[in-house]
């Protein structure tokens, strides 16, 4: 059956200089007649699937890729393709990549062969040399996020100091006088000792050696350190011992550090001892704080601490895009940061217990 190109316009988006499809009607198999120069995508679904490229033209101002479903005596137009995707340069797509990492937390190649509309020998390409800048972790098929908390504990005192001083602020504002505090070791909970208010008078229990060496410089808070084997490259103890008394503590807050957290694995990390011991913090706690930067957002480690329902609060960093942490609060997780606690939103919210 033969059908004819008729009103099909576009228009550019106001903000994002992206183009969106005003209309559509029917349109024929291998052309679309208007009058433009924009490269479109073309899929026509008659028997099979097939894609070609075809010149479009429509008077607008920017590169336009569409996609046309033609099944039977049906069109379909679908909007929201990335306007740019068919002429991206390497450094745009390498950006992309990467954005997308961080909000998935895991890439595929033959997905992005489609979404760039590229080989998959060039994403191969693309991720070898992004994973050769450490700016990923390269797997068979595609990639992981790469986490800093692989990297020993001296290595990473001076890594992205500011976004772990604002995530410690968050937390420490939600302490309050007279709790019990499990508090984990690594650099974001240090900080936390740093931000702490002078004046709280609580008792913080430790398997940090650092830690503790930085609660003891705080003038009210009492601290009790638990033994056990010591990590050296985490600076935290580990093992039988250190586990059972976590065990036998019934604590007010568990303030934890993570390798990663997503919707599907919950906390993650990479080493199984300290898996087990932040497992039994917040076990022990009836409200559990996860410091948590946003290069931790989406990714996931070997050995699983909690799932999701086990968590009551995540303290991130200001002017994260509410998209990466939507799925976060849709799932039952408090998310703060200090500009909630500095316009009194979400800091004052009521302590939920979900040790249980």
């Amino acid at each position: 059956m033969t059908r004819t190109a008729s009103a099909i316009s576009a228009k550019p988006a106001a903000s994002s200089g992206l183009s969106t499809i005003a209309g559509a009607a029917p349109a024929a198999n291998s052309a679309l007649a208007t009058n433009c120069t924009d490269t479109v995508l073309v899929r026509h679904c008659t028997s099979g699937l097939r894609s070609r490229r075809s010149r479009c033209a429509a008077t607008m101002s920017s590169t336009v890729t569409l996609e046309l479903l033609i099944a039977d005596e049906s069109t379909t137009v679908i909007a929201g393709y990335d306007a740019l995707v068919a002429t991206l340069l390497k450094p745009e797509r390498h950006f992309r990549i990467l954005e997308q990492l961080r909000t998935t937390g895991k890439i595929l190649s033959s997905e992005l062969a489609v979404t760039f509309d590229v080989s998959e020998d060039t994403i191969r390409r693309d991720l070898d040399e992004l994973g050769a800048e450490g700016k990923l972790k390269r797997v068979h098929g595609g990639a992981l996020v790469v986490s800093t908390l692989h990297q020993d504990y001296r290595d990473r005192r001076g890594q992205e100091a500011s976004a772990k001083s604002l995530v410690a602020r968050a937390a420490a504002s939600l302490l309050q006088d007279g709790q019990v505090i499990l508090i984990d070791g690594g650099t974001t909970a240090i900080e936390v000792t740093k931000q702490l208010d002078p004046q709280l008078r609580a008792t913080f229990v430790t398997h940090s050696p650092s830690t503790a060496v930085n609660l003891a410089e705080h003038p009210h808070c009492e601290v009790v350190v638990v033994g056990g084997r010591l990590l050296k490259n985490a600076m935290v103890t580990v093992g039988a011992q250190t586990l059972k008394t976590y065990e036998s503590i019934n604590a007010d807050v568990a303030i934890l550090g993570i390798l990663g957290i997503n919707v599907d694995s919950g906390i993650t990390h990479f080493e199984y001892e300290e898996a087990q011991i932040k497992r039994a913090m917040i076990e022990g706690a009836h409200r559990s704080i996860v410091l948590c930067t946003s290069d931790k957002l989406g990714y996931s480690g070997a050995f699983q601490v909690a799932p999701l329902a086990a968590i009551t609060t995540l303290a991130v960093e200001p002017g994260l895009d509410p998209a990466l942490l939507r799925q976060y609060r849709d799932s039952g997780v408090e998310c703060i940061s200090v500009d909630d606690i500095e316009q009194g939103g979400q800091a004052s919210a009521p302590t939920t217990d979900r040790s249980q």
